[in-house]
């Protein structure tokens, strides 16, 4: 497994952060090395938030933003129309949209990606009450 690298997207209070480090910590339990980190100022709930991890077998070192994702994953698709969500992405990279809309309606937006679409909120809907976005992850 060489470097794999995940920017998640997502809004201040969703869970875009915890996210990162659920992903981080399920890898190193996994016997892998992992780092998360997130990307905002004094961004308030609601505003348009980054958060970044970092999975290998061997030890991550690089501390920088993640610019060339291998996986992006969008916790609101609302965000499609105000964030470059595929900026860097790789060539053979994937896209995971929290969005009731079809992959095919998305890659209109997106352009020429793999694109996968699942309606995490409807699933957190169903499965506990409540619109929590980042449990699904």
């Amino acid at each position: 497994m060489a470097l794999k690298e995940i920017r998640l997207h997502g809004r201040g209070g969703q869970g875009a952060v915890t996210s990162t480090q659920v992903l981080a910590i399920a890898a190193f339990h996994d016997g892998k090395y992992s780092q998360a980190f997130p990307n905002f100022g004094v961004e308030r709930t609601g505003a348009p938030v980054e958060s970044y991890v970092r999975i290998d077998k061997k030890p991550v070192n690089l501390r920088q933003h993640v610019y060339d994702p291998d996986y992006v994953i969008i916790l609101d698709s609302s965000l499609l129309d105000t964030v470059d969500v595929t900026k860097g992405l790789q060539k053979n990279g994937l896209v995971i949209v929290n969005s009731d809309k079809s992959a095919e309606e998305l890659k209109k937006k997106l352009g020429n990606v793999n694109v996968h679409a699942i309606n995490i909120t409807k699933i957190a809907l169903d499965v506990i009450g409540k619109p929590f976005v980042n449990i699904a992850q």
